[in-house]
């Protein structure tokens, strides 16, 4: 009865059209973040000190099955074997924060920091150098865009994430972050040692790529404007 349905990803757009609902009704508008608010949060982490002489990967985020966190803790493990001065460190909460914990203990350079209330969260990516979401691939995983690879972009860290559709739709292997086959866990470790070794200044113009790209496209400013238009167009439709 909608005369446009919006959704937030590629993937959920072949999903409403396997219901039988018109793709010419559909329209995809993905998911932003607020880059005026990065940036004054971004002023405060000038408060907070930490031991910049290893690199520290982390997960910020929901605690639960599909986002893959104790995969991400196995692959770790391996990593931290060969490279002693990294570290990981997770952040939030969910159904699975109890076996998290437990497996934890089984390394030593692999902490759980707790959850943090959203106007806190740039305590958390002030902390760590690279975000790594390695989601396993499900239906849901397939079709729904995380917002945390535009958060690791807009706070300038290097962002690691599975290559299941959802995250594709966001990064551009080796041009604004780095991808993996999901589920492989010996892809992930190369990646993850491949990201330690990398030079200061490939580095550096990955996460320029990355910033610009969220400020370009992916920025609440952006996606306002798209929703102005749409409301307009629909608007003398509707009453002309």
């Amino acid at each position: 009865k909608a005369d446009r349905i919006i959704v937030i990803s590629e993937g959920l757009k072949e999903e409403m059209v396997k219901t039988g609902i018109s793709p010419d009704g559909i329209v995809v508008i993905k998911n932003a973040v607020n880059t005026s608010l990065v940036e004054q949060l971004r002023v405060n982490t000038g408060q907070i000190t930490r031991d910049r002489n290893s690199i520290v990967f982390g997960y910020i985020g929901t605690l639960t099955s599909h986002e893959g966190i104790e995969f991400l803790i196995d692959a770790f493990k391996e990593v931290s074997s060969s490279h002693p001065n990294c570290k990981l460190k997770i952040f939030g909460k969910g159904i699975r924060l109890e076996p998290i914990k437990e497996k934890l203990k089984s390394c030593p350079n692999a902490t759980y920091e707790g959850a943090l209330k959203p106007s806190d969260i740039y305590k958390a990516y002030h902390q760590v150098d690279v975000i790594v979401n390695p989601r396993h691939r499900n239906k849901l995983t397939d079709s729904v865009t995380p917002l945390k690879p535009l958060e690791a972009m807009a706070y300038e860290k290097l962002f690691l994430g599975s290559n299941v559709g959802g995250i594709k739709e966001l990064v551009e292997d080796r041009l604004t972050g780095f991808l993996f086959e999901a589920d492989r866990m010996q892809e992930l470790v190369y990646l993850m040692h491949d990201v330690i070794q990398l030079d200061t200044t490939k580095r550096q113009r990955i996460l320029d790529q990355a910033k610009s790209y969220v400020i370009r496209e992916k920025s609440w400013i952006k996606n306002a404007k798209t929703y102005h238009k749409l409301y307009n167009d629909l608007v003398p439709a509707k009453h002309g």
